[in-house]
């Protein structure tokens, strides 16, 4: 019998290395790991940890105009301009749980990303900066509604693909260059193709394919839960858009509605491409899977629109804060001359004088029914108003503080001998307000129904005298149709005197008499008292 042949274990004698660390116990058994670093493993399921990258290959970095369907890792950077949710329905265990449809733009074109996703949750806006790695980029995707602008599409699933990324960045500069919005062209008469006002729009200009609208936020809506018709429970959020010819409703669903967490009411622009129109209603807008939304674009016509806004906010906001560092409080009651004025001197003088002094009769208050209907204080949040019998209040829409302000609406209609003026038209300082009522903010809140009848009832046909000063960057107002409407006076400062008279006698060179000076520099000083003493 022929013996055995050795093994290969037999050619390799085992050697003990010397080494001057202590042998480690049994007990303690070396952990062998997995092969990966634990950035590694945090990164594809968390891409929002690291929003920095080093790619194992090289990518190289172009515009969206210059990209070439085929195979080739390329990186590009660009603004979310459109994003729709949809859900997968395989049940594969290593299956994408459902995909992010983004169109992202830059300064040259648009690209249509399919960001798949297994158990990572992308928080993501519209107008929001980004960068995308792809191994590859495709064409003529017949699954999407595609524009002449978005030929181009690549789809990414970087929690199973090592050889792509996404990643949100946070560079103001670089996002500014891409706020031009594309087909632009400045010094021409229509600088953007098939650009037209929100009226021309429902009149049946969204009948054009590639419709552009610019418009500007209102208001916003809270956000709410809805179910739609496939059962499942998504965000819906409504707006309120509007330019100088119309004003429109506009829906925003699922993770879009977050958008409007860093838009502002009467501030923020939208330049809207594409818009899908409620065939229904015909009165509501909403997002395509086309359309492309510019926030903020960068254009002269956005100033302006921003401009347009500012001025309806000021003659149709239902409080304005009283200015800082506009008026001299103290002036009126330090000049040497102090001239009384009518309704029609300010009618006539008023924006040629920085102020004076009018004398009042109030004929209308609203404080049984603003305290009755919890509007004794208000503001607004989210370009919606807010009222309360509060100092305080909590916003629906974005649930933050809001600090109130008395509604300038208890004070209604006031009279002279030449014209009239109601106080919703006045800016009105808290210190005139509490020389005129008597007490404080707080402690008119504090009152009960019986003392604000006693105060509406005595308040009722005495004569006041008003401190007041006009500027024209506040006050001045003007119609949508550009012509100037007749001055009012804006701000109604300190210095409200009571006069116990029905009627003062106006001195032949206008001037205050001696009598009214006195007043004037004695300020008669009001308990709640004096309202519950004059039942």
């Amino acid at each position: 019998m022929a013996p055995p042949s050795p093994s290969i274990q037999s050619f390799f004698q085992p050697r003990s290395i010397a080494t001057d660390q202590q042998p480690k116990l049994a007990s303690a058994p070396i952990p062998t790991g997995d092969g990966f670093s634990g950035e590694e493993l945090t990164s594809p399921t968390n891409p929002n940890s690291s929003n920095h990258r080093t790619p194992r290959q090289r990518y190289e970095d172009r515009k969206i105009a210059d990209l070439v369907a085929g195979p080739g890792p390329v990186s590009l950077t660009g603004l979310i301009v459109n994003m729709y949710e949809q859900a997968q329905t395989s049940k594969r265990p290593k299956a994408a749980k459902g995909m992010l449809r983004l169109i992202i733009r830059d300064d040259t074109g648009a690209l249509m990303l399919k960001l798949y996703y297994a158990d990572t949750t992308y928080d993501l806006r519209l107008g929001q900066l980004c960068k995308v790695w792809t191994p590859h980029v495709s064409a003529n995707d017949k699954d999407a509604a595609l524009t002449p602008s978005t030929l181009l599409f690549t789809s990414i699933f970087p929690e199973r693909d090592r050889s792509c990324f996404f990643s949100k960045l946070h560079d103001d500069a670089t996002a500014a260059r891409y706020k031009t919005p594309l087909g632009y062209e400045q010094g021409k008469g229509n600088p953007l193709r098939y650009l037209m006002t929100l009226k021309e729009y429902l009149d049946g200009g969204h009948q054009i394919h590639d419709s552009k609208i610019l418009v500007c936020i209102k208001s916003i809506g809270p956000r709410k839960n809805f179910t739609n018709k496939d059962g499942v429970l998504t965000l819906k959020v409504e707006m309120c858009l509007f330019d100088n010819t119309a004003e429109v409703a506009f829906t925003l669903w699922g993770m879009a509605s977050a958008s409007v967490m860093d838009w502002r009411p009467s501030s923020t622009v939208l330049l809207i491409s594409g818009p899908q129109l409620n065939a229904k209603t015909g009165a509501s807008l909403g997002l395509a899977r086309s359309t492309i939304v510019d926030v903020d674009p960068c254009m002269p016509e956005t100033n302006w629109l921003r401009a347009f806004a500012a001025r309806l906010t000021r003659r149709d906001s239902v409080v304005q804060a009283f200015p800082s560092g506009v008026f001299d409080v103290d002036a009126p009651l330090n000049v040497a001359n102090r001239i009384r004025f009518t309704f029609a001197d300010l009618d006539e003088f008023i924006q040629t004088n920085p102020g004076g002094f009018i004398s009042v009769i109030i004929v209308e208050m609203n404080l049984i029914n603003l305290r009755r209907d919890q509007r004794l204080l208000c503001a607004e949040c989210c370009g919606v108003p807010v009222y309360a019998n509060s100092l305080s209040t909590t916003c629906k829409n974005c649930e933050a503080e809001v600090k109130l302000e008395l509604n300038p609406r208890i004070v209604g209609n006031m009279i002279d001998e030449t014209g009239s003026l109601t106080g919703a038209k006045c800016i009105w300082s808290s210190l005139a307000f509490e020389q005129l009522l008597g007490r404080s903010a707080q402690e008119l809140i504090e009152c009960d129904a019986n003392v604000i009848r006693d105060m509406q009832h005595y308040m009722l046909y005495l004569r006041f005298t008003l401190a007041f000063a006009w500027a024209e960057e506040v006050g001045k107002v003007v119609d949508p149709e550009g012509a100037e409407r007749s001055p009012t006076p804006k701000a109604t400062e300190t210095s409200k005197q009571r006069k116990a008279q029905r009627s003062k006698t106006r001195s032949p060179d206008g001037e205050l008499d001696d009598d009214d000076l006195n007043k004037l520099e004695r300020p008669v000083e009001r308990s709640s008292v004096a309202y519950e003493e004059s039942q």
